[in-house]
């Protein structure tokens, strides 16, 4: 529910996900008829049910469907966990993209609502470092009422993150 995302305009206001079952077995038909073994998944609500993100890859597992697959679009960080993590790398995920945001707290959880704090940032990434997955930090600068020393914050969290690469975008704002 961050306050910046565009996805309620073009999907509404409802997760309406897939079952674990269906998002297996469409894999599983992709690898059989195709044989595709990579995959990008463009979800950004992937990990935002954990107990489903679990079964997903232990279905990848269970399935031995041998597979690689990332994450491009900015996962949630408030659900991931190192259980996750750890089902993630066994089941083939080879890189994570994390959105962030910003470093100052004031501006992540006040202007965008993401609600997370600089310990739970460090402790996921620090998780994906643990298992091998690299990550990409994804950051936003110049978004309303930021300040010089919001944005001196965000520098500092780059310095200090452990991840694999970052990208720092310009925020822009659209009329509603």
């Amino acid at each position: 529910r961050c306050r910046f995302c565009n996805m309620y305009f073009t999907h509404g206001r409802i997760w309406r996900p897939r079952s674990a079952g269906n998002v297996l077995d469409e894999i599983e038909y992709l690898i059989r008829r195709f044989n595709v073994r990579n995959f990008y998944f463009i979800d950004d609500n992937f990990s935002i049910n954990p107990e489903r993100a679990k079964r997903i890859c232990r279905g990848f597992i269970e399935r031995e469907l041998n597979i690689k697959y990332n994450f491009h679009n900015g996962l949630s960080l408030k659900t991931i966990d190192a259980e996750l993590t750890q089902l993630m790398k066994a089941s083939g995920c080879t890189s994570v993209c994390l959105a962030v945001e910003s470093g100052s707290e004031r501006i992540r959880n006040g202007v965008y609502g993401k609600n997370i704090s600089t310990k739970k940032i460090f402790e996921v990434f620090n998780l994906f470092r643990k298992v091998k997955i690299p990550t990409v930090g994804y950051f936003m600068v110049g978004a309303p009422g930021e300040k010089r020393a919001d944005f001196e914050e965000t520098k500092k969290l780059l310095a200090k993150l452990p991840a694999s690469l970052v990208t720092v975008s310009i925020y822009t704002p659209y009329p509603e």
